[in-house]
């Protein structure tokens, strides 16, 4: 069920067999805030920080404890952040929210560490931790990344590995434009392609609230040998201050009428024009039981 097993023995995978070992895997899945520590209301951020790494540690440990005996090459697994190491848009902070754990908590006894949850192939220490990332972008933050597979190497010499780059099929693409820039940065866009068309996601500085803004990108884009997947509004600073004064672009936000303040909001959040639809209606639903709700107390 993917839960970390109770006795540290059980956790020890021997390949090619238990009889006659040649080198064996930790295995230690991802890890729940419930396997590594009790909750206790009110702790501090450093606190949960602490308690959290030494239950991560503890487990390991464990796991070197139950594997002593044997002579041969021992190899862990986790699934979880190192601190120092590049996130991207599509990972989240995992076991008790913290951002992430010190490598050291993994001892010299382990001959290789291999990690998931990073989707960018890296390394906390050059040599024996390794991240080998996803195998394809799963967001448009990891666009520039090259995507690897880890070969681990186990002969009498140790334990070795060594990155091999995964051929793209589909790339992924970026482009930041000015609003009143558009169609000249359209002109010039020429994002490099695989076998499979490009997925761009556009972002749009300051754009104004007449008519569609993913409509109008994507008419630029209309000829192109690319699909644009993704279209954000994005705002400066001081386009961020006139829409916490409720004027954003010469609409004054009226929340009187919030249906028209979520309309504005979905034409300018790269949706596509049928899913636009669909959540209208659902808020107008959502609004219509608020105002019976509240005309009920």
């Amino acid at each position: 069920d993917g839960r970390i097993r109770e006795l540290p023995k059980d956790r020890i995978l021997f390949l090619p067999s238990g009889e006659n070992p040649k080198v064996m895997i930790a295995m230690v899945p991802y890890l729940r805030d419930a396997d590594l520590r009790i909750s206790v209301f009110g702790e501090s951020s450093d606190e949960v920080q602490s308690k959290v790494e030494q239950g991560i540690r503890s487990k390991y440990q464990e796991c070197e404890d139950a594997a002593e005996t044997f002579q041969c090459p021992l190899i862990a697994t986790g699934h979880l952040t190192v601190s120092g190491m590049k996130v991207s848009d599509s990972e989240r902070k995992i076991i008790g929210g913290i951002d992430g754990v010190s490598p050291d908590l993994f001892s010299d006894k382990f001959d290789y560490v291999a990690l998931g949850h990073l989707h960018r192939p890296q390394s906390p220490d050059g040599k024996r931790i390794h991240y080998s990332g996803s195998p394809i972008p799963l967001s448009f933050s990891e666009a520039k990344d090259k995507k690897q597979i880890r070969v681990i190497d186990v002969n009498d010499g140790g334990v070795s590995s060594f990155g091999v780059d995964i051929p793209l099929i589909r790339r992924l693409a970026q482009l930041t434009v000015s609003y009143n820039q558009m169609e000249s940065a359209f002109v010039e866009f020429d994002p490099p392609s695989e076998k499979l068309e490009t997925w761009v996601e556009v972002k749009v500085k300051d754009p104004t609230f007449s008519g569609n803004l993913s409509e109008e990108v994507r008419e630029l884009a209309k000829d192109a040998d690319y699909k644009i997947l993704k279209v954000l509004p994005e705002r400066s600073n001081s386009s961020n201050e006139a829409e916490e004064n409720g004027d954003i672009s010469g609409f004054q936000l009226d929340v009187n009428h919030p249906e028209k303040i979520f309309s504005e909001r979905l034409q300018q959040g790269g949706i596509e024009e049928n899913d636009q639809v669909r959540l209208m209606k659902l808020f107008e639903e959502l609004v219509r039981i608020e105002k019976e709700e509240g005309a009920e107390l």
